[in-house]
């Protein structure tokens, strides 16, 4: 080991060992003027998958013939964290984020989720589509592509309680289909006006005695029809 020397390089290509159980990494790289191309391996603490381009610092453990070379990454500028096959993970002061990306080496191409944990008690879960964000505000969550849908699905009850208003609004078309027995309780039900209320099929209304609805189909004088299927208000 009295032969170590050390130098700075640059990857020039990354070569990916993988087992089948486990993967690594070897590197190909330049120290201008010194070494044109050689082969390194990762110093036993080197986890960070590399990339082509960064400075690596090298160590020559055969100053004679250079015939064994490790590297260790260096700490980027302002970066804290790992980055590999396609997984990063990078803490700054503010924040902590996870992400997975297309690209293998945790930089390039679109991350395929995210998840920001952030020192002010907020958080982002996030894809290329679709995201979660809990905030002071309170939880958003949110599709941008028309193919996405937000599916809740359960076996038991699901519950939904709050003491403030909700608003629930669709540019298209709203079904509740139930197999059970659907009921609306309030104050007061308001139709706006312009709307139109249809009963679909062929209902019928069963004579009780009481209640607002005629069970009268024709008039028994006039002929004139007592009973319809649309109101409009």
């Amino acid at each position: 080991m009295n032969n170590t020397q050390f130098y700075l390089g640059e990857i020039i290509d990354v070569l990916r060992n993988d087992d089948g159980k486990n993967y690594s990494y070897s590197i190909k790289f330049t120290v201008r003027g010194f070494i044109d191309e050689a082969l390194a391996y990762p110093f036993r603490d080197t986890s960070d998958e590399p990339v082509i381009g960064e400075k690596v610092l090298v160590y020559n453990l055969d100053s004679i013939f250079g015939s064994a070379y490790l590297y260790a990454k260096l700490k980027e500028d302002e970066f804290i964290g790992i980055r590999s096959n396609g997984k990063m993970i990078s803490v700054t002061d503010e924040s902590i984020d996870i992400f997975c990306h297309t690209g293998r080496d945790g930089q390039d191409g679109d991350h395929i989720v995210g998840l920001h944990l952030n020192d002010d008690g907020t958080m982002t879960l996030n894809n290329n589509k679709s995201y979660i964000d809990i905030n002071e505000d309170g939880l958003v969550l949110r599709t941008e592509g028309s193919d996405q849908e937000i599916i809740v699905d359960s076996s038991s009850n699901i519950s939904i309680t709050t003491k403030g208003n909700i608003d629930i609004k669709s540019e298209g078309n709203i079904t509740i289909d139930s197999e059970g027995t659907t009921t609306i309780k309030s104050e007061n039900i308001v139709v706006s006006p312009g709307s139109t209320l249809t009963a679909s099929g062929n209902p019928t209304v069963t004579p009780t005695g009481t209640g607002p609805f005629c069970a009268i189909k024709v008039c028994p004088y006039s002929g004139m029809p007592h009973v319809g299927n649309i109101i409009k208000f």
